[in-house]
């Protein structure tokens, strides 16, 4: 004889559904679905420190590490820039730039900073150049090793006079890590262009000389006054050792900050790729330009992700002689002497469209 199912509290699992019922009046206050995305909301990339192509230690300025993060060092000491595993909790990695050749004469010292380059067409949602920009809002995890002012950045080369928006954030404990959030509002001057190039950056200052910290930092305005850019930033670069931690970055619409998006390793590996992309142990067939026995041979890369323009490229193994017909979706690689019928394994290649 069959029984009728129960779940753990008694009720059969077969018994007809009940119609809901509601007492009292109920409402709804506001959009069911938010005006901000959902989805994908944090405009900047690889925000959690998670893709590293390049390697994980660099002493060089620039792009070396951790994907889409940029050091930048004018005269302001020397740093190692790192993908490191110091981090808060929720998040496995950060980008560790620390001191190593140090700098305190602020008369000449320029700069240390890091960065994030956008693209414009990532940032047409802000309303720049309208008469009601949205406002936007940054949060961070930030560890230092120096306690009190920081400054953040956000740089309009786009707009001819190129306009700086600095603020202000505190670290109040050293060596730990704290939660920082900072809101802009957008300007209203001029509208960025829906291009694939460098319309708003992102800096976070480790270091500013008088050239550019000697001025008044005036909070969420617009200016041009290079001098007001980093005003009051301590100086990180002034003793070896110290270090600068940052990790869970997200830039998104609105006046509050949101959780952390996790994307996932994959999905952020492909948002990385449309600028910076490697590969190696490739087996590319040599086509050949003639029927000699050995001649001018060619074979193509295809690239797993568009770029964002037309790449630097290089590949190395073979014995290759070089590449050309670079495009946005792969590249050509020759060789001058290969037998007829024959194949070459690439060991590397990369192409670069960084901003």
């Amino acid at each position: 004889m069959s029984r009728a199912r129960e779940n753990a509290d008694g009720a059969r699992l077969d018994a007809p559904l009940a119609s809901p019922t509601f007492t009292g009046t109920t409402t709804v206050s506001g959009d069911l679905v938010t005006s901000t995305p959902m989805s994908h909301r944090n405009i900047l990339i690889n925000g959690a420190m998670t893709v590293a192509q390049r390697g994980t230690s660099s002493t060089s300025s620039g792009y070396q590490t951790v994907d889409r993060f940029k050091s930048a060092f004018s005269t302001g000491g020397t740093w190692t820039q790192s993908q490191s595993t110091d981090s808060p909790a929720g998040f496995a990695n950060s980008y560790k730039n620390e001191c190593t050749v140090a700098e305190t004469d602020m008369a000449n010292m320029g700069y240390a900073m890091i960065q994030q380059k956008i693209e414009g067409q990532l940032l047409q949602h802000l309303d720049f150049g309208t008469a009601s920009p949205k406002k936007f809002t940054l949060s961070f995890w930030v560890k230092s090793s120096l306690t009190g002012t920081h400054v953040c950045q956000l740089h309009a080369p786009y707009i001819a006079t190129t306009e700086y928006n600095s603020h202000a954030y505190t670290v109040n404990v050293a060596d730990t890590w704290e939660y920082k959030t900072i809101t802009w509002t957008g300007d209203t001057g001029d509208v960025i262009p829906n291009d694939f190039e460098s319309s708003i950056r992102i800096y976070w200052f480790l270091a500013a000389g008088n050239a550019y910290g000697s001025g008044t930092l005036t909070n969420d305005l617009w200016h041009t006054t290079t001098a007001n850019r980093a005003a009051g930033q301590v100086n990180l670069a002034g003793t070896v050792g110290n270090t600068f931690y940052i990790t869970g970055t997200q830039l998104e619409i609105g006046e509050s900050a949101t959780p952390f998006e996790h994307l996932g390793y994959g999905r952020e590996l492909q948002r990385c790729q449309r600028y910076y992309e490697k590969g190696g142990g490739s087996t590319v067939w040599g086509h050949p330009i003639n029927r000699s026995g050995t001649g001018y041979r060619r074979g193509h890369l295809w690239f797993k992700v568009t770029k964002r323009a037309t790449p630097s490229a290089t590949a190395t193994g073979g014995t290759n002689d070089g590449t050309q017909s670079h495009t946005t979706q792969g590249m050509i690689v020759m060789w001058n002497s290969v037998a007829d019928s024959s194949h070459v394994e690439i060991q590397s290649w990369t192409a670069d469209s960084e901003l």
